[in-house]
């Protein structure tokens, strides 16, 4: 490591050139005039700029101009406002990223005025008129008026000041007091780096976690979310602090950068540059969060087109998240690369090493090398996959030494090399071992060595889907559901961890990844007696399960059907590791149907035998059941937090445990009637002496199999109770919150006949009250007797809302079913209140598709659309206009996508057949959505 010099503190700028002056040197101090002039120039100029900005300009002459103008402006204000030709004692002095000539259209420009304690008086005649004429003007002025030693107290008390006064910028006036400043700075705030170094570290953390921990946001804060342009100001306020400089190229000449890394950090601030001062041109004000609209717009301005197989705005935020993993990484790596273990630790470590396979050495927090062993290790693509066993296996980090020399040495590595069968077997040997898999996976994708084994799978790196269902790009996705399924294994409690690949906690992790913690955390996995659980345990060839998970969404690297694809690469890859036949046709079907048993369990009747043979003989044995079930548990709770939910578990549990019994021969879980007596025993045992015997078993009677399949003991036991206080011609609703969640679930009871069309009249009374459906499940028994739930959010109310307000909703869904009220009345009274529906771009067209092979009795009807407040309704009166009645129903938002299933008949019971009739259907509810869409 470069041993550190003397902190001085040093960087670029000039003062601007002060105009002819307006006044006499030392005139009285007096309101600077012509402010509507000023303001049509500061307008005019802006526009000029903002045109260049149009026609192509660099990010970097942009904020260069406008950084130019500002100094400008300042400066003939100052001279208005009657500052001397030649100010003594005092100093304008640009801050923070105006003082580093990086202004964005709308930024605040940070103005100090420095003076000497005997300068006080003329600062103090003289600042009120410039602060004031500045702010008329409209502009983001952040302003101090302080003394040599006030910046010097308040950069030691606040980490923020101290960064941005290190940025200081002289503009006019006695500039030798900024080289003064600086002297003081470096040697009563900055001195002692590694403490205000480990203050920026800890600043750069609180400031990541703030703006969301995850890399990967869908509408990313292109300033202050990780990789964004706050962590290169932050690597060169440190290299400021530690070296005296922030100039790239002076870091790359002491060995502290690579060229390659320095490359990396200009061409991602010019990107970023552009995107921000479009961002605010675009808004009128300063806006830095890069949202969905504007993405669209960028990808256009950028020159990105849709090519058939991706979105061009697909393309764009691919490349937004690849400079914001290389910026993270970089300054992470600089940290780690700067930073220097106290010296007791690191001799304590090396004569507690181990020797592991004759060249690596396993420390209490790292994985090393001998020094006869380096080589081989930087030149054998064993040796290579060797070490990230090792760290894998012994849970250690890779030395960062270490790590970049393998970075540095994978650039020039050739595929070929990797084709060896040991390669391979070693490779299959990491992946067939829960608990630290994804990390390590994850850690060879971003230092290259898994595009060296997995070439297809460079083309996700950070492959942007977009859609607001994807928290993560594809390739972290991945990782994600690799990581959710090995948290199944035992004694893991599926405690949220780092998507960076390392355990949360030890000092080795950020060496081992080479970054720090990125999102992408484990969700709470099922019980410890879970089916889940039990399932994964069971799973012989874990290595083909999770290379099955490594590659079920490659095939979004080429655009169209991606499981079709990624089944294609399956093969290609299974022939690359030497796999046998029935392994290769094994992970083939794995990739290939990974998505069938969601769709089965979340939009199907699981209690029709139809769905279930079906479903069971294209499974075909238990193995490959237990292996989709893992699979599909994973990736649904991989897309991001929230998205696995009791709901989810049960239905795909449901599925799981039929099909088990059914390819078993009901030797490994109950069979349905036994569960179905099961659930009989503990939901009447708990009633038994409350309600009557004969009233209980008669209400068993008439319950639908699907939904005492599906729906928590507990749950109907509640329902029970309901029922038992419902009158005949009467409507029961009950109001559960749950606070965790933030959400209410509103339970209807009542019965079939009370008005036509019921299930359209709640959904409507629900969105003209301004709740969102987030889920619904309908049940009609078989003596008529209706049990349908809503989970919903209350837009009205940012907290739980007031027991009022729910009773108030409530008693609008019994007058509209009891036809006291119409829904197209609440909605003419409420829409002048209802909260504003942010408009977006819709990210997926939409889509209805019509169902007759999954069952026999019923036609269902998918639909797929953007979610908007009064969706369901619009659904469900739409099927009701049609002439059908809904008969079950399953309801789902996924972020803001829906996911409605119907299970419809016509009026006289029947299955609806005739073509031209499903064309009618299927084009009068795609008209009737797309115009809600078009009105909302």
């Amino acid at each position: 490591m470069t041993a550190e010099p003397p902190v001085h503190i040093r960087r670029e700028g000039r003062p601007a050139r002060a105009p002819a002056p307006a006044a006499a040197a030392g005139a009285e101090a007096r309101p600077p005039a012509g402010l509507e002039e000023l303001a049509g120039l500061l307008a005019r100029e802006r526009a000029a700029i903002e045109g260049s900005h149009r026609a192509g300009a660099s990010g970097a002459t942009v904020v260069r101009a406008l950084s130019d103008l500002m100094d400008r402006l300042i400066v003939d204000v100052a001279r208005r406002a009657g500052a001397p030709a030649e100010p003594a004692g005092w100093a304008l002095v640009a801050l923070g990223g105006y003082g580093r000539r990086e202004l964005c259209p709308h930024s605040d420009v940070d103005l100090m005025v420095l003076h000497e304690p005997t300068a006080r008086e003329p600062v103090e005649a003289l600042a009120p008129p410039l602060f004031k004429t500045l702010w008329d003007l409209r502009l983001h002025l952040g302003h101090s008026v302080r003394t040599i030693a006030d910046c010097v107290d308040v950069a030691r008390r606040d980490v923020a000041t101290a960064t941005s006064l290190l940025e200081a910028r002289p503009l006019f006036g006695a500039t030798a007091l900024v080289g003064g400043l600086e002297r003081r700075l470096g040697s009563e705030v900055v001195r002692g780096a590694e403490g205000f170094v480990g203050r920026l570290v800890d600043e750069m953390r609180r400031g990541h976690a703030k703006h969301g921990s995850s890399l990967y946001m869908l509408e990313p804060n292109v300033k202050k979310s990780g990789g964004g342009l706050r962590s290169i100001h932050f690597l060169r306020w440190m290299a400021l602090a530690r070296y005296g400089t922030a100039d790239l190229g002076v870091l790359h000449a002491r060995g502290l950068l690579t060229a390659a890394e320095g490359r990396a950090l200009r061409e991602a601030q010019e990107f970023y540059w552009r995107v921000r001062n479009d961002l605010h041109f675009a808004a009128g004000h300063a806006a830095d969060t890069l949202a969905f609209d504007d993405q669209v717009r960028l990808a256009r301005l950028f020159g990105y087109r849709d090519d058939g197989k991706r979105l061009g705005v697909e393309r764009f935020m691919q490349q937004y998240y690849i400079h914001a993993t290389e910026v993270h990484e970089i300054v992470e790596r600089f940290i780690a690369r700067t930073s220097r273990r106290p010296l007791a630790l690191r001799l304590l470590d090396r004569a507690l090493a181990r020797k592991v396979d004759g060249i690596f050495l396993v420390g209490s927090t790292h994985v090393g090398v001998t020094p006869g062993g380096r080589e081989r290790v930087l030149s054998d693509p064993l040796a290579l996959l060797s070490l990230f066993g090792v760290a894998q296996a012994q849970g250690r980090a890779i030395e960062p030494g270490l790590l970049d020399a393998v970075r540095q040495a994978l650039l020039v590595q050739d595929e070929t090399a990797y084709r060896d069968p040991a390669v391979a077997a070693r490779f299959l040997e990491i992946l067939s071992r829960p608990g630290r898999l994804a990390d390590t996976l994850s850690l060879m994708h971003r230092l290259g060595a898994l595009a060296k084994i997995v070439p297809e799978f460079a083309a996700v790196n950070r492959l942007v889907q977009f859609n607001r269902f994807h928290k993560y790009t594809v390739d972290e996705h991945t990782f994600a559901v690799i990581r959710q399924a090995e948290a199944l294994a035992a004694g893991r409690r599926g405690s949220a961890r780092p998507a960076t690949g390392v355990p949360a906690g030890t000092e080795a992790d950020l060496a081992m990844a080479g970054v720090e913690a990125t999102g992408g955390g484990v969700s709470a996995p099922p019980g410890e007696a879970s089916h889940l659980r039990r399932a994964y345990a069971q799973i012989r060839r874990k290595d083909l399960l999770h290379l099955a998970l490594l590659l079920h969404d490659v095939g979004k690297g080429r655009g169209g059907d991606h499981a079709g694809a990624g089944a294609t690469i399956a093969a290609a890859v299974a022939r690359r590791l030497g796999l046998g036949e029935h392994d290769a046709r094994l992970l083939v079907f794995l990739v290939r149907e990974h998505l069938m048993m969601e769709q089965v369990a979340l939009r199907r009747d699981l209690s029709d035998d139809k769905v279930l043979l079906r479903f069971a003989r294209t499974v075909a044995n238990p193995e490959t059941l237990r292996m989709l079930y893992v699979l599909t548990y994973a990736d649904i709770a991989g897309v991001g937090p929230g998205n696995w939910t009791q709901w989810k578990e049960e239905l795909l549990t449901v599925l799981y445990v039929r099909a088990m019994d059914e390819l078993a021969g009901g030797h490994e879980v109950a069979a349905p009637a036994e569960r179905l007596a099961a659930i009989r025993s503990e939901v009447l045992g708990k009633l038994r002496g409350r309600l009557p015997d004969a009233w209980l078993d008669g209400q068993w009677e008439v319950v639908n199999e699907r939904y005492a399949l599906a729906t928590p003991p507990g749950t109907i036991v509640r329902h029970l109770e309901w029922i038992s206080e419902l009158r005949e011609g009467d409507v029961l609703v009950k109001v559960e919150n749950d606070a965790e969640t933030g959400t209410a679930r509103y339970t209807v009871l009542t019965q079939d006949g009370i008005t036509p069309g019921l299930f359209s009249k709640i959904a409507g009374v629900l969105a003209a009250k301004g709740l969102q459906i987030l889920s619904a499940l309908v049940d009609t028994r078989k003596n008529g007797t209706v049990v349908d739930a809503f989970d919903v959010v209350d837009t009205f109310h940012a907290g739980p809302p007031p027991a009022e307000r729910q009773q108030e909703v409530a008693g609008a869904i019994r007058d509209a079913l009891l036809g006291r009220v119409t829904v197209e009345d609440l909605f003419a009274r409420h829409r002048r209140f209802q909260p504003a529906v942010s408009r977006v771009t819709p990210l997926d067209p939409t889509k209805v598709e019509i169902d007759n092979e999954s069952s026999d009795a019923f036609t269902v009807v998918d639909v797929f659309a953007q979610d908007r407040q009064g969706l369901l309704y619009v659904i469900a009166r739409g099927l009701w206009d049609l002439g059908l009645s809904v008969h079950a129903s399953k309801v789902a938002t996924r972020l803001d996508q829906a996911l409605d299933v119907f299970y419809v008949t016509d009026r006289e019971g029947r299955q609806v057949t005739d073509p031209e009739r499903l064309e009618e259907i299927r084009r009068t509810l795609v008209e009737r959505i797309e115009r809600h869409e078009r009105a909302s």
